[in-house]
């Protein structure tokens, strides 16, 4: 057991850790007039960079929930934060579950990621990469993207009119 005392009046204790390393039992005794413990979490969980607003993020985890694009009992503050929504980790999280093809994932995640793409703020091998830790198929495989193909499915084609801009 590790025993930390603060003692002065400008004693600070700051420790970065990682978000899941659990306590280890610490007993903390602090004194003055300004001590300060501080501990800051990290995210070591993959996770697309942030993009977007989270209503943004609900709109489509809703239309991707009720489409059937992934699966039903997939947690809203795990796709917030897995797709860059949202900053605020979820304790546990798990890998999305994609239940269509790769070319409607695909579709997906260039919908989202388009404007970070044509930015170079993103490119298209990290976004590949960040898929395969991120999501995951029915069989529990992780999600290989492939080169970008058209599709010949209802699916498809109302991801692809999701993503259409809205006509002024």
């Amino acid at each position: 057991m590790r025993k930390i005392t603060l003692i002065g009046s400008n004693a600070q204790y700051i420790e970065h850790k990682g978000a899941a390393i659990p306590d280890d039992n610490r007993k903390i005794v602090m004194k003055g007039e300004y001590a300060r413990y501080e501990e800051i979490a990290f995210s070591n969980q993959p996770h697309f960079p942030q993009t977007s607003n989270e209503e943004e993020g609900k709109r489509l985890y809703d239309f991707l929930i009720n489409g059937n694009y992934i699966k039903q009992d997939t947690s809203l503050a795990v796709w917030l934060f897995t797709m860059g929504y949202s900053n605020e980790q979820p304790a546990e999280v798990k890998p999305i579950v994609w239940c269509k093809t790769k070319e409607t994932a695909q579709v997906m995640l260039r919908g989202v990621f388009g404007e970070l793409i044509k930015k170079k703020e993103l490119s298209v091998s990290r976004m590949f990469q960040l898929t395969e830790q991120c999501f995951i198929t029915q069989d529990g495989k992780p999600l290989k993207l492939a080169k970008p193909r058209n599709e010949i499915s209802q699916d498809f084609d109302l991801l692809k009119n999701f993503f259409r801009p809205f006509p002024t």
